[in-house]
């Protein structure tokens, strides 16, 4: 279970646009939407200590689709090009050092953040100012027991496409693993099925029928990562999925925890 259950957002400071978890599930991008679930990041405390006994201390961001932020070795196509594009990375491994994120905080309130791999989180403008494109602005949110049903501001012509794309999208693998009661996971109990487009409400049905008990559905990035309850259809890409289901009204349950996107709460000590 998620051992912070703390919320933010990031912004930039030149357009306050956010960072986002894009819903093909795999790269970020900026948007100006705040009243989103892919714009909101779940802080996970990593502190990592060194063969000489020094402990740094780490977050890790963990986005709608639980996919983590990270650096990637894909070059950025925007000059200079020693960078590299930021992304939604699996925790296969039990220590990933590109989804690492040291905070250093300012006197204005503002971070930077840098990755265990020396790689900064930054985003570009025009013109390109080095002083401003490494800086984010922190909006925390309070936590909720139970999701929140999300507002629709999408335009009906995004909708219309979206829908489309379901009737043409293709099945994916799903497994799944049904938590105990005190959300401890086994896992040689998973099982697999396939699960053709992204609405959230018929895979919940459809695992319900499989465990013939209401449950939660949470989505699990690599065997390290934290379980995140799904409150948003799936990703657009076809890749497998993996999901934990937790039975409500249970201790395991109990802990999940979710944003409230209609708050903004005090600012988080992050370091």
């Amino acid at each position: 279970m998620d051992p912070d259950g703390e919320f933010l957002r990031l912004s930039t400071v030149l357009n306050d646009a956010y960072l986002h978890a894009a819903d093909d599930g795999r790269s970020v991008r900026l948007d100006a939407c705040q009243v989103s679930y892919n714009a909101v990041w779940a802080v996970e405390r990593r502190p990592w200590t060194d063969g000489q006994g020094r402990v740094t201390p780490y977050i890790l961001l963990r986005g709608a689709y639980g996919r983590y932020l990270g650096a990637t070795d894909t070059p950025s196509s925007c000059f200079p090009c020693l960078r590299v594009v930021a992304a939604q990375r699996d925790f296969d491994e039990a220590m990933v050092k590109d989804i690492m994120w040291q905070v250093f905080k300012r006197d204005d309130g503002m971070i930077t953040l840098l990755s265990a791999t020396g790689c900064y989180l930054e985003y570009y403008s025009r013109p390109r100012s080095s002083s401003t494109t490494r800086l984010w602005k922190v909006d925390v949110l309070p936590r909720l027991s139970r999701p929140q049903l999300m507002i629709d501001t999408k335009p009906k012509w995004v909708k219309l496409l979206a829908n489309l794309q379901w009737l043409c999208s293709s099945e994916r693998e799903v497994n799944w693993v049904l938590a105990d009661c005190a959300g401890n996971i086994n896992e040689a109990y998973w099982g697999r099925f396939m699960f053709d487009g992204r609405d959230i409400s018929s895979l919940e049905k459809e695992l319900s029928l499989l465990v013939s008990l209401p449950t939660t559905l949470c989505v699990r990035a690599g065997r390290h990562g934290q379980p995140t309850p799904l409150c948003i259809n799936l990703p657009r890409s076809n890749e497998p999925l993996h999901v934990v289901l937790f039975l409500k009204n249970t201790t395991g349950s109990g802990r999940l925890v979710y944003p409230d996107l209609s708050q903004q709460g005090p600012r988080i000590k992050l370091d």
